[in-house]
């Protein structure tokens, strides 16, 4: 992971099973893409791994010192977390897009965007 912010997702729920989690995130759609079953993804700057997969949320197992070093186990349903997709899928995707030598010329970065990722 690169500890960059991808976009925004919510904590749906966390359920303990023997001092393991599982925690489920819910996603937004344009993440879609690059999220895969037993692939990376990051929340909250945390590199875990997806143990299920379904159309709006996955699931990650998180072990007891990770639920209890990091700020996962505070969360509470409903908030907003930080999402990091892993960058390999990132990097096959503009591989297979047509013309991926060209240069942009032009910034994809907003205000919008900005704001939506919680920059204020």
């Amino acid at each position: 992971m690169q500890g960059h912010v991808d976009g925004r997702g919510s904590f749906l729920s966390a359920e303990e099973h023997g001092g393991s989690w599982t925690v489920r995130i819910g996603y937004p759609q344009d993440l879609a893409r690059y999220l895969v079953f037993k692939g990376s993804v990051s929340v909250e700057g945390i590199s875990l791994t997806i143990s299920a997969l379904q159309e709006n949320f996955f699931e990650i197992a998180v072990i007891p010192k990770t639920w209890t070093g990091t700020n996962l186990s505070h969360l509470r349903p409903n908030d907003p977390v930080n999402l990091e997709v892993d960058i390999i899928a990132k990097y096959v995707e503009r591989m297979m897009s047509p013309g991926h030598f060209k240069e942009q010329s032009e910034s994809t970065l907003t205000m919008e965007k900005l704001a939506e990722l919680g920059y204020k």
